[in-house]
């Protein structure tokens, strides 16, 4: 019996429908194969930076195509996602990155005051992608990293399994710091 994981569907539609449109952002528009040739690239980027499986990634984004690309890279490479909600403030930034143990942060370069406010008390976070243009804070614009790395499949020397975790969502809540919930990577059975 196989399982499927939570990127398969992505790598499977590259070669059932390459060519087929599967996402459209803002006038972006990508195929199928085009979509899983970026998801390669950013999680040969990750890998090349020392993400290693059950590594944290967080993200604070508005919407994007880059928002999914993430989130199917990281679970490429059993990496786990950690999205922020865009309307969290310096504080809550913090402890979400604290709390989850986050060791590399994508975000919108809208968000790069937000990020310097509380960048010198990160310092388990190494890693800093600015999406949207180039940041103060960022090491890289996600567009130029992710262009210097291979669109092929990543292979991994460990393999993932269904009950691997896949993402923390944190949960504002109406007392105290937001809450992270853990999510697996399987999905279903073949």
């Amino acid at each position: 019996m196989q399982h499927m994981l939570f990127s398969d569907p992505i790598k499977l539609n590259a070669i059932r429908y390459g060519e087929k449109e599967a996402l459209s952002y803002m006038g972006k528009r990508f195929t199928y194969r085009e979509f899983n040739e970026r998801i390669n690239r950013l999680a040969h980027a990750f890998l090349e930076a020392g993400v290693e499986k059950g590594d944290k990634v967080a993200f604070m984004l508005l919407n994007c195509n880059e928002l999914f690309e993430i989130m199917f890279a990281c679970a490429k490479i059993g990496a786990v996602f950690v999205p922020i909600n865009s309307r969290f403030v310096g504080p809550e930034i913090e402890h979400v990155l604290k709390n989850s143990d986050t060791i590399g942060l994508i975000y919108g370069a809208e968000f790069d005051k937000e990020i310097s406010s509380i960048k010198d008390r990160l310092k388990d976070v190494q890693l800093f992608v600015s999406v949207g243009g180039h940041a103060d804070t960022a090491s890289y614009e996600y567009e130029s990293w992710i262009d210097l790395h291979s669109e092929n499949e990543p292979v991994l020397d460990y393999e993932l399994g269904e009950l691997d975790t896949v993402c923390i969502m944190y949960t504002g809540g109406t007392t105290g710091h937001p809450k992270g919930r853990y999510a697996r990577i399987g999905a279903c059975i073949l």
